[in-house]
């Protein structure tokens, strides 16, 4: 990986990868093969694999500042893959932006989240992500701050 910054900007920044062979963005997912969300077994899967993607990120103090369905790849197969695509201006963030990011973050794959899946699949989802079996009160503020983040935009 080649990244270089200019006053603490990102200004140039190359990852090489393998391809991932037959696969979908999420987005495409949603619109052109929907009834894959149906799919409990499937949709488990690729939940726990964003989840726990999201959770390491954010456990080393990584935003990805750009979390949209549209960057996240999932092969196509009974047993899916998921791989993070598109992260020019992610970054690990002092604290005050790192807690932001984190909302921002769920925010934006909430953002197609709710047009596609139930309330009670998408609390499944932050349930995994955060690793509990029941929502404390930070939890559910947090949740609201995720609802709220795009709202008058």
């Amino acid at each position: 990986m080649v990244r270089k910054k200019y006053f603490g900007m990102m200004r140039q920044g190359a990852l090489i990868t393998e391809e991932v062979t037959n696969s979908m963005d999420l987005s495409q997912v949603a619109s052109g093969a929907p009834l894959l969300l149906n799919d409990s077994a499937w949709l488990k899967s690729v939940m726990q694999q964003i989840a726990s993607a999201m959770r390491t990120l954010h456990d080393h103090h990584f935003i990805h500042i750009d979390f949209h369905w549209r960057n996240i790849l999932v092969t196509q197969s009974n047993k899916p893959k998921i791989a993070l695509i598109d992260c020019p201006s992610g970054d690990r963030l002092p604290y005050p932006l790192y807690k932001r990011g984190i909302i921002k973050d769920l925010a934006c794959l909430d953002k197609t989240a709710k047009h596609v899946l139930s309330k009670t699949k998408r609390l499944k989802f932050y349930k995994i992500y955060k690793q509990r079996q029941k929502l404390d009160d930070s939890d559910k503020q947090q949740i609201r701050k995720i609802l709220k983040f795009f709202e008058g935009r």
